[in-house]
This record gives structure tokens, C-alpha cells and sequence, in this order.
């Protein structure tokens, strides 16, 4: 009697224990299968993300002037999340690098109200970038110098920008390269040239209409650097990221995202910074301030039907600087006229009083025709402030793609 005792209780004693050991071994083994599960898939995801990375940068990005080279890194650099090294190949270039940067502009139809209005800069934040810009504008070249001991100085803009230098030659501003497929804060860039290498130091260039205006920031970008122009300001969205209708509260005909008609974006307060610059280094040297400034746009082929090409000044054609044959905006599109021949004619609003695209209420055009920096969103520059250094052109298909005429059309209007 007492061994039958005996044999249930051993057999109790071992189902018991038996079957705790076998839960015990069962949970560790699972708890070991899902942390192995969790590993191989984060790593797998990590694979995935640099290989999608290194696609997008190795393939061409879709323009509709197809360009012939696009930027592309090696392996060291392209994996590097928060910062750029200094970029020696002489291969590169700033068309490259707008190319590269362009795949982390905002497109259309791609921001939420709610992140656009997050995004825009403070006022310390533009503060800062106005004093970056203005040291960097004085700097005779760019060799021996880096980004952190610069940005140090900066510390609002230091978590958000980094400088990317090309062979001492030219220092582009732009926001750290994301880990995802969007720059956060869509501020666009600056590219100087150094003094020691700007052959037309009175000479700069933006585009505020990414990817609406066709392939404008690729081709402000060549005409940039083979010119040897002093700077390059592109904004970094499109006019029309912003989802829905959101009316600017500068100017409410047009949307919150138009870089040419709202002075919150960084965009402006970049060319600002630029022109402030070019300003006090001509004072200071004692030089007559007579800088010009080109913004580049694309209109529709429906738009303006005599003009490929409209050339203005920010006001109405009987504007007397349309009259002097040598105004920068006369000198501008003889030189097309002559470089282009009859495919891509040039006209003003003088030549051509049934185009309305004047950009009067361009406000960084009303900034450099004199009007103060906090009306440029309601105040028209005054007739008599209009010198013609503001420079608005517009262009169809075929002529924003012809960026070997444009660099012959601006070399020959502003002759070394």
C-alpha cells in the first residue's frame, strides 16, 4: 500500500515539477525566439532603409531637362546621417549637390498645415542665419575651416544646418541630411562663392519655385557656378506643398508655401541676408552698391504668347529703366536675343505690355527696390527706387532647358 503511495506521489511530484520545467524552457526559448525575431528585423529594415537611400541618390531624379550627371557619394559619406565632410573630388559641383538636395525638398500636396507652421523659422533662427550668411560672405576663401567650429557660434541653427564646402571654393548652407526622406524644417539653401573665386562678385542667383517651375533650381544652380556668380539662395518646397488651400497671410491671392509672395519662409530671409552683405562689403570697401540679383522662374507654355522669355524688373513697362538701353533687364535680354536667335526671343514689359508676370509683388523684389523689410508684404517699391537690380525671369520649356545659352546670354550681359 505504502509503494502505491509512494509511486503516485513521485508521479504527481513529476508531473508537477516536470511540467513547470518544460513551461520554464518553452517561455525562455520563445522570449530568446521573439528577441532574435526583433534583431533580425530592425536589422533587415536598417539594410533596406541604406539600400533605399543609396537608390535615391544613385538615380536620376525626374526633370524635364534630363540631366545628364546627378550627385552620388561614397559609401562613407552617403550613410552619414547628421553631417556632410568636406567635399574635395573635383568632380563635383553645385548642380550635383542641388540635385541631391532637391530629393529632400517638400513636393506638392506633401505637408500638413500643421507641419508647415512648425517648420518656419523663429525670429532668433533667422537672426542667426542673417550672421552666418554675413561671416561667410566675408570670408576670402573657404579652405581650412570647418563646420562644427563655425556652427558652434550658431547654437539655434547648429541643430538643424550644417555647411557642406566644395574645394574651398564654395560653401553651401543647407539642413542636416535626414535619416528619413524629408528635410524637417523645408528652409531650402545658400551657396556662396568665395570672394578669392567669384569672377562676377556683383552677380547672384535664386529659385524660389522648386519643381512648379520645371527644373528652374537645376538650372539656377549651373548658371550659378558657371558664371562665377557670388551666391545661390533655392527654396525647399514647392509652392503648393502645403495640402488644401491655405491662402498666405502676406499675400492671401497667393498660397503659404510661394516663397516669392510670403516672407515667413527661410527663403527670404536668406536673400535678405545675402543682399545685407553684399551691401556692407561694398561700404565697407568703399564701393558703389550695384549688385543684382536674378530670380529664376518657368511659366506655362500658354502663359505670356509672344514671350518664351519675359524679362522684368518688378514694375510696369513704362517704367523708365525699360528705356535705357543699358539697364541691366535691356542688357539681359539683348544678350538672349542674340544667343538664342528667334526659337526663345526675349521680351519686357515694355516689348510686351499683354504679359502681366512684372513680379511687383515679388517681396524679396520689393526688398531690393527699397521697401522696408517688415512691409514687403503690403507696400510697392516706389518708382523713383527702382534701379533695375532686381532682375524677375520668366521662362517656357524649351528656354529654362538651354543652360548653355542662359551661361552665354549672362557672361555676355555682365562681362568681366
Amino acid at each position: 500500500m505504502s509503494s502505491s503511495i509512494k509511486n503516485i506521489d513521485l508521479k504527481y511530484s513529476y508531473d508537477k515539477y516536470g511540467n513547470l520545467a518544460e513551461m520554464i524552457i518553452f517561455s525562455i526559448t520563445r522570449l530568446l525566439y521573439n528577441v532574435f525575431f526583433i534583431f533580425a528585423t530592425l536589422f533587415t529594415k536598417a539594410l533596406t532603409e541604406k539600400a533605399n537611400l543609396k537608390q535615391l541618390i544613385e538615380s536620376p531624379h525626374p526633370h524635364e531637362c534630363s540631366p545628364k550627371e546627378t550627385y552620388s557619394f561614397s559609401k562613407e559619406i552617403l550613410f552619414t546621417k547628421n553631417s556632410l565632410p568636406h567635399l574635395y573630388d573635383k568632380s563635383t559641383s553645385v548642380q550635383k549637390f542641388n540635385n541631391y538636395l532637391e530629393n529632400f525638398f517638400a513636393s506638392n500636396n506633401s505637408v500638413t498645415r500643421k507641419e508647415w507652421d512648425l517648420a518656419l523659422p523663429t525670429s532668433d533662427e533667422r537672426q542667426e542665419m542673417k550672421q552666418l550668411i554675413n561671416y561667410l560672405y566675408g570670408l576670402y576663401t573657404f579652405n581650412e575651416i570647418q563646420s562644427n567650429a563655425i556652427l558652434n557660434s550658431f547654437p539655434k541653427l547648429q541643430k538643424w544646418v550644417n555647411l557642406t564646402f566644395i574645394e574651398g571654393k564654395y560653401c553651401i548652407i543647407h539642413e542636416i541630411i535626414p535619416s528619413g526622406c524629408r528635410f524637417p524644417r523645408f528652409w531650402g539653401y545658400t551657396a556662396l562663392c568665395a570672394r578669392k573665386y567669384a569672377l562676377k562678385p556683383n552677380l547672384h542667383h535664386s529659385a524660389s519655385h522648386f519643381e512648379s517651375d520645371g527644373d528652374v533650381c537645376n538650372e539656377a544652380a549651373t548658371i550659378f557656378e558657371s558664371t562665377g556668380s557670388r551666391s545661390l539662395v533655392v527654396a525647399g518646397a514647392n509652392r503648393y506643398a502645403v495640402r488644401g488651400d491655405n491662402p498666405s497671410s502676406c499675400q492671401p491671392s497667393y498660397q503659404i508655401a510661394d516663397a516669392s509672395h510670403n516672407n515667413d519662409p527661410m527663403f527670404f530671409t536668406m536673400n535678405v541676408a545675402v543682399h545685407d552683405a553684399a551691401k556692407q562689403h561694398a561700404s565697407k570697401n568703399s564701393l558703389p552698391f550695384n549688385d543684382t540679383f536674378i530670380e529664376w522662374h518657368g511659366m506655362a507654355e500658354t502663359s505670356c504668347l509672344s514671350a518664351p522669355i519675359f524679362i522684368s524688373a518688378g514694375v510696369h513697362g513704362n517704367h523708365f529703366i525699360y528705356g535705357d538701353k543699358n539697364s541691366t533687364v535691356n542688357r539681359i535680354r539683348d544678350s538672349v536675343n542674340k544667343n538664342f536667335g528667334s526659337t526663345s526671343s526675349a521680351q519686357t514689359p515694355h516689348t510686351d505690355e499683354s504679359c502681366k508676370l512684372i513680379a511687383s509683388s515679388n517681396v524679396f523684389g520689393r526688398y531690393v527696390n527699397s521697401v522696408p523689410e517688415s512691409d514687403v508684404c503690403t507696400i510697392e517699391a516706389k518708382i523713383r527706387d527702382i534701379h533695375s537690380q532686381f532682375v524677375h525671369i520668366e521662362q517656357k520649356h524649351n528656354a529654362r532647358c538651354s543652360w548653355d545659352l542662359w551661361v552665354k546670354s549672362i557672361n555676355d550681359a555682365f562681362p568681366i
